[in-house]
This record gives C-alpha cells, structure tokens and sequence, in this order.
C-alpha cells in the first residue's frame, strides 16, 4: 500500500514538472473554432483523455453487436459448467464433434458408393440380358 502511493506521488511530481517545464510552448489550433496560445502539454493530455474515451466507447459497441451467441446466457453458462463437472473441456467437445461428423460423413459416402454399385449392376444386367430365341412353328424356346 506504501509503495501504492510512492508511486502515485511521484508521477504527480512528473506531471507537474512536464507541464510547468512546458508552460511556455504554446500552439494555436482549429477545432470549429481558432483557439490561440494553447500550452502543449494541455493538449498532450486532451489527447490522451480522448483516447481512452473513444476506446470506451468502441469497447461498448462492439460488445453490443455480437452475436447472442457469444455472450454468456445462462443456458450457456449452465452447459459450459456441467461440461467442466463431467470433466470435458472445450477441446475435448469440439474433437468429440469433429469425430461424429466425420463418421457421418463416412457413413453417407459408403451408402452413395452401394446406391452406386446397385444401380451399376442393374444397368449391367439389363445389358447383358440374352434373349433365347423362340422357334416360331410351336413357341418353344430352344
């Protein structure tokens, strides 16, 4: 706590030698208006105020326009905790999922290659299909 505060009295002490050694460096500028004889070290920490502020603001927004998704739910933080009790992690979820799709997608391939196979061999009876030829006097096949 004692170093705490040594440390907020000394940079105190730097602020107020930064702006008392710069007093006399003055600038003009236009900001919707012409404002003459302003000491620099003013407009340093005008900067810097409308730094953070803007990082604020920008912070804000961008939380507000993520998605539902991303921010935590409760129903999401119900499910995100009963994973970490079953002993799952994030990884270990998304691996799990990697895997069931993969032999879903395995499992499709392997019913369109029979589909494949059956509708070949199909076709390839029916082409090779012989007709016996028939004996005209009485009908019968020879």
């Amino acid at each position: 706590m004692v170093a705490t505060l040594i440390f907020i009295l000394a940079i105190v002490v730097f602020l107020a030698f930064f702006v008392g050694l710069n007093l006399e460096n003055v600038c003009s500028i236009w900001f919707f208006k012409q404002y003459t004889d302003i000491p620099v070290s003013v407009l340093v920490f005008i900067a810097f105020a409308a730094g953070i502020i803007f990082s604020i603001l920008i912070y804000f927004i961008s939380q507000l326009r993520k998605p539902s998704s991303q921010n935590p739910t409760e129903e999401n933080v119900r499910e995100k905790r009963s994973s970490k009790r079953s002993g799952k992690t994030d990884f270990a979820e998304k691996m799990e999922l990697l895997e069931k799709k993969q032999t879903e997608e395995k499992t499709r391939r392997e019913k369109v290659k029979f589909k494949d196979r059956f509708k070949n061999k199909k076709e390839d009876s029916e082409k090779n299909a012989v007709v016996a030829p028939e004996n005209s006097e009485n009908g019968q096949v020879n």
